[in-house]
């Protein structure tokens, strides 16, 4: 049979998994229903705009590692120094 405390330790972390996902899920539909707003305010602004056309922006993750566009500046200053120096 089943050890007991492996049960015991893949039910947390089931039940840790499923509050994630209905935070989630709340979360979601929040966003959902902020979305129908704003498109409703743009259709007050302009009754013939069509918001699903609008392509959705990327969230991208900030890196810990370096500042906003340092590591840009860091990899242009190493393309200018070698094209100098090489």
């Amino acid at each position: 049979m089943a050890e007991p405390h492996v049960i015991s330790a893949l039910s947390n972390k089931r039940a840790e998994l499923a509050g994630i996902v209905s935070q989630l899920e709340r979360h979601l539909a929040q966003e959902q229903a902020n979305l129908a707003h704003l498109d409703a305010t743009m259709r007050l602004f302009d009754p013939d705009i069509q918001p699903n056309g609008i392509h959705p922006k990327q969230q991208r993750a900030r890196s810990v590692w370096f500042r906003p566009g340092e590591c840009l500046r860091l990899i242009y200053d190493e393309r200018f120094c070698c094209k100098v120096w090489g």
